[in-house]
C-alpha cells in the first residue's frame, strides 16, 4: 500500500457515516396491559431492593453502607444552610408564630424558670413608637391570666390599660391633679403587718420596711440635691421618728412623705443627738438642704402622694392598673417622681405570699435619664423581685436608652447594665440598632440579628426578636384576635 492510501486510511473524515441504531438490536414492543376484573387493582411491579433482575435490570452484587458523618451547625451551615435549632418547649401562652420556622412560638417565663431555661423570670421590651410594644404586653398580659398570673400596671402614663383591664373585670385606680385617688409610697404593705415576735426576725423585718423607705427617700432628695453619708442618716432617723420604731411601739405606724418632712423641719432633742449636732441651730445648718428637697418634692407631689393611701390591691382580679396620665401635667420631674413612688408602693403591695403576679413597669427610659439614683432605685426593686419570684417587666423604647443614662463607664451606665443582665428574656421589636455599643455584646445580638431589628418597618408591628438566655435569638410575628384588636386600638392598628 502506497504512502498516499495508508494517509485515506487514517483520515476519519473519510470514513463512512452509519446509524447508530443499525448497531442495537430492535426494541421489544410493549406488552399489552393484563385484562383488569371490574373493581380489581391493575398488579404493580416488583422491585428487589438490589434491583431488577435481568439485562439491563441495574442489579447491584450488595447494597452499599451509607457513611455517617456528624458536625456542628457552626461548621455545616457552610453545605446545608437549611439548618435551624430546636424551638422554645410549647408551654404557656400563645403569642404567634416563628417567622422563620413557621412554628408556633408560646411564653410562659415561671415554666421557663422551672425547666431551667432561663435563671429568672423578668422580661426586658424594647420598641420604637408603634412597634407594637403595647401590643405586646397586653397579649401576654391577658393570655397568661389563663395560667393563673395576675398583672399589675404600675404607672399607666397614656390610660391605654384601662380598657383592657375593665374588659377582663380588673381595677383602674387612678391618680392626678382633682382626682379622690391618694397613695402613700412609704406604706410598709403585708410586711408591716402582722409583725414577728421573735426579736431577731423582728429586727430583720422592721430593718428591711426601713430600707426600702430609705431608699425612696434618698432618690427624691437626689433629684435636687447631692446625698451624702450623713444626709442619709438623718433620713434613716427621721423615720424611725415617724413611724414609732425610736418607742417600741406594738404598731408600726405608716407615715406620709410630708410627716418625715415636717420631722426634719421641728428637728426634735433625739433627731439632733442621733446625727451628732451640738445645737439645733447647728443642725438646720447641716441639713438645710435635704430638708428643702424634701419640701420641694411635697409640694410638686401634694394631692396625689401625700396622704395615707386609698387605693386598694386586687389579686384575685387577672389585671389591675395604675393609671396616672393626668400626672403629666405637672411636668417630667412629677412624672418621674410619680413612677418611683408607685414602684415602692407597688413592690410593698406584692410581698404577701400568693398567686403568680407579674408586675410592668413602664416608659422606664423616664427614669433612667432621670438620674443614677432612679437607676439604682429600679435594680432594688428588681432584686427584691428575684427573690420574690414575681415576673417583672421594664418596657422602654430603644434598647440603646440603657446606655445614655451616663457617661462610658460611669456607675449609672454600670447599674443599667446590670438592669439587662436581670431580664433573661429580651424582646427587641423594630428600633435603631446603630447606636448600640457594649450594651449589644450584654444582650447577646449577633450583627446578623441588629441588622435583622433594625430591618423591620411599619408593616412588621408585632414581630420582635425573642432573645431567650440559653436558648438564642427567635423572630416572632404577633397574631392577634379580633377582640384583641379591638382592645388594643388604641395606640396599635395591627392585623390578626
Amino acid at each position: 500500500m502506497s504512502r498516499a492510501a495508508r494517509a485515506r486510511a487514517r483520515d476519519l473524515t473519510s470514513l463512512p457515516a452509519r446509524s447508530l441504531g443499525e448497531l442495537l438490536p430492535a426494541p421489544r414492543p410493549a406488552p399489552a396491559p393484563p385484562a383488569e376484573p371490574d373493581g380489581a387493582p391493575a398488579p404493580r411491579a416488583w422491585v428487589a431492593r438490589r434491583g431488577r433482575r435481568g439485562p439491563f435490570g441495574g442489579r447491584a452484587a450488595n447494597t452499599a453502607q451509607a457513611a455517617v458523618w456528624r458536625g456542628s451547625t457552626a461548621s455545616v451551615q457552610g453545605l446545608y444552610p437549611m439548618l435551624t435549632r430546636a424551638g422554645v418547649p410549647p408551654v404557656g401562652a400563645y403569642i404567634g408564630y416563628d417567622v422563620i420556622t413557621g412554628a408556633a412560638f408560646s411564653c410562659h417565663p415561671v415554666e421557663w424558670l422551672h425547666r431551667g431555661l432561663v435563671r429568672n423570670p423578668n422580661l426586658l421590651v424594647s420598641g420604637s413608637p408603634g412597634a407594637g410594644k403595647s401590643a405586646t404586653l397586653k397579649a401576654l398580659s391577658l393570655r397568661l391570666s389563663q395560667f393563673g398570673v395576675s398583672t399589675l400596671v404600675l404607672g399607666d402614663l397614656k390610660g391605654e390599660y384601662g380598657p383592657l383591664v375593665r374588659a377582663v373585670g380588673g381595677t383602674v385606680s387612678e391618680l392626678g391633679p382633682g382626682l379622690p385617688g391618694r397613695l402613700n409610697p412609704l406604706d410598709a404593705g403585708p410586711l408591716g403587718t402582722r409583725l414577728p415576735t421573735d426579736p431577731t426576725l423582728l429586727t430583720e423585718r422592721l430593718a428591711e420596711i426601713t430600707r426600702r423607705r430609705l431608699r425612696l427617700l434618698v432618690t427624691l432628695v437626689a433629684a435636687r440635691t447631692p446625698v451624702g453619708p450623713e444626709d442619709e442618716t438623718v433620713l434613716a432617723e427621721a423615720l424611725r421618728l415617724t413611724t414609732g420604731e425610736d418607742r417600741a411601739a406594738t404598731t408600726l405606724a405608716d407615715p406620709t412623705i410630708p410627716d418625715v418632712h415636717q420631722v426634719l423641719l421641728d428637728a426634735p432633742d433625739p433627731l439632733v443627738t442621733a446625727v451628732r449636732c451640738a445645737s439645733r441651730a447647728e443642725f438646720v445648718t447641716l441639713f438645710r438642704r435635704v430638708t428643702d428637697a424634701l419640701g420641694s418634692m411635697v409640694r410638686n407631689l401634694a394631692g396625689i402622694f401625700d396622704a395615707p393611701t386609698t387605693v386598694a390591691l386586687d389579686f384575685d382580679a387577672p389585671m389591675q392598673s395604675v393609671d396616672i396620665s393626668r400626672l403629666s401635667q405637672r411636668g417630667e420631674d412629677a412624672v418621674v417622681v410619680g413612677l418611683s413612688c408607685l414602684s415602692t408602693w407597688g413592690q410593698a403591695a406584692i410581698d404577701e405570699p400568693g398567686r403568680l403576679r407579674m408586675v410592668i413597669r413602664d416608659e422606664v427610659w423616664r427614669q433612667l435619664r432621670a438620674g443614677v439614683e432612679f437607676v439604682r432605685k429600679i435594680d432594688s426593686d428588681l432584686r427584691l423581685s428575684r427573690a420574690e419570684g414575681t415576673i417583672q417587666v421594664l418596657a422602654t423604647h430603644r434598647l440603646a436608652d440603657f446606655e445614655a443614662v451616663g457617661a462610658a463607664g460611669s456607675e449609672a451606665v454600670a447599674i443599667a447594665r446590670e438592669l439587662v443582665s436581670s431580664c433573661d428574656v429580651r424582646i427587641l421589636l423594630a428600633q435603631d440598632t446603630r447606636p448600640l455599643a457594649d450594651l449589644a455584646d450584654a444582650v447577646g445580638l449577633t450583627d446578623a440579628e441588629r441588622g435583622l431589628v433594625a430591618s423591620w418597618g411599619g408593616g412588621d408591628r408585632g414581630r420582635g426578636l425573642w432573645k431567650i438566655a440559653g436558648l438564642g435569638g427567635y423572630p416572632v410575628q404577633l397574631v392577634l384576635t379580633d377582640t384583641e384588636a379591638q382592645l388594643y386600638h388604641t395606640d396599635e392598628r395591627m392585623a390578626t
